[in-house]
């Protein structure tokens, strides 16, 4: 088209005009956005008005993003989000949707003495998601209505933190937004072996969304990568503090999508391993 807009040139307008219209919902941070985004709507709008997950990212011809995610989810998942069948699994409890992925940590310098000497190191990420009808969460009273973790994001990186008011914030993340309607404790994911002998454990949550569709949640956990053993999360207080270790959620994962996952988990668990001793035998070397 030689006058006037494209049609590409719309639609990416419509986009900008979409995502500036959803930060604006959300500029209160205690109260719920003013637009609350509809699951069956904001899918079709993400996948191209009307395209499902296949025609999205599995018969695309064209250059296209390529899905970081490893999913499992309910059918009444699959269904609200246009999601394929073979990701549906009975066996998923606890959670509507899991989807896992890896990322790469800020790197961390002067290894050995080196000040140029840098290791970035990979992170896992499990994101979770709820419908807040049939899996609702017992969220906090008096919580933000969405947070992130700030060390992944630039404001780690600032010379001072001294005018930020949230600073228990910047150093550790959000504070649990869970809490068990009895004792009011926070409530924390901890991690479900599949051996009993090992206990112990949790998830970090990296950022949530209480109303991140209509209905849904979602909350993302940091997990470790250098493990392979999880079987599930059990959400409950921590027990150092004298609380009771009763559950208040368990979620399960499915054995099918843990083997998808492990494959991954294991070849960062041997590379981290092998570097470490790498680091281990040249200081040990330089020593000598």
């Amino acid at each position: 088209m030689r006058n006037g807009i494209s049609k590409q040139a719309v639609m990416w307008l419509i986009c900008l005009f979409s995502v500036i219209g959803h930060s604006i919902g959300y500029a209160d941070e205690n109260s719920p956005p003013a637009h609350v985004p509809d699951a069956k709507k904001e899918s079709a709008w993400l996948f191209g008005l009307n395209r499902t997950y296949d025609e999205w990212f599995v018969e695309q011809k064209s250059v296209h993003v390529q899905d970081p995610y490893t999913w499992v989810y309910t059918e009444a998942f699959a269904k609200d989000f246009g999601m394929p069948d073979r990701w549906i699994d009975k066996g998923l409890t606890g959670a509507d949707a899991l989807a896992f992925r890896t990322g790469i940590a800020f790197p961390l310098c002067g290894w050995n003495g080196k000040k140029d000497a840098c290791h970035a190191s990979p992170t896992c990420i499990l994101e979770m998601y709820f419908n807040r009808k049939s899996n609702p969460l017992p969220w906090g009273e008096k919580i933000r209505w969405t947070d992130l973790q700030f060390n992944q994001t630039s404001v780690w990186t600032l010379g001072s933190l001294r005018a930020v008011n949230r600073v228990e914030s910047v150093n550790i993340g959000p504070k649990s937004p869970l809490s068990d309607p009895e004792s009011g404790e926070e409530l924390f994911w901890w991690y479900e072996w599949e051996s009993r002998e090992k206990s112990g454990g949790v998830g970090r949550i990296m950022s949530y969304d209480r109303s991140v569709f209509e209905n849904y949640s979602l909350i993302i956990l940091n997990i470790g990568c250098e493990r392979d053993e999880y079987a599930g999360l059990n959400l409950r207080p921590n027990p150092r503090a004298g609380i009771s270790k009763r559950s208040l959620l368990s979620i399960k994962f499915p054995k099918s999508w843990l083997d998808r996952i492990r494959p991954t988990m294991t070849d960062i668990r041997d590379r981290q391993g092998a570097f470490f001793k790498q680091k281990f035998e040249e200081l040990k070397s330089s020593s000598n």
